[in-house]
């Protein structure tokens, strides 16, 4: 392997260091015939890891599924909670003379529509 360790490399007191290494692959402990053997099976290899490759994907997306159930179910239980104490203390608040009642018809709902021109192409038709 090579070392290089230069002054040049160094970015905000870092030193960069690098190696190349390189090495020869190994022989194949399979002869001519296992080979063979294996490429004329190749599909059925394939097919078969293919199918254990997707039970596994599976089994990941349900446990990431599950996750995300658990998370949601969480989130809307303390929804419920926190709306039920935020409807206690308005309700406290409307006895108390504290709440000032919102007319809902007193505000403007403005929707905003945006286009953007992206691009033009001109194409001539010669029929």
């Amino acid at each position: 392997s090579i070392w290089r360790n230069t002054e040049t490399a160094q970015l905000d007191g870092l030193l960069f260091v690098a190696q190349f290494a390189w090495r020869p692959r190994p022989a194949t402990t399979l002869n001519a015939k296992e080979i063979q053997k294996v490429e004329k099976n190749l599909k059925t290899y394939m097919a078969r890891y293919g199918k254990e490759d997707e039970i596994r994907r599976k089994r990941l997306e349900a446990s990431a599924n599950k996750e995300k159930i658990e998370s949601l179910t969480f989130f809307r239980d303390l929804f419920a909670i926190r709306s039920a104490k935020a409807a206690e203390e308005q309700q406290e608040r409307i006895r108390l003379g504290l709440d000032i009642a919102v007319d809902e018809g007193e505000f403007e709902v403005m929707d905003e529509l945006e286009e953007h021109f992206v691009s033009e192409k001109v194409e001539t038709y010669f029929g």
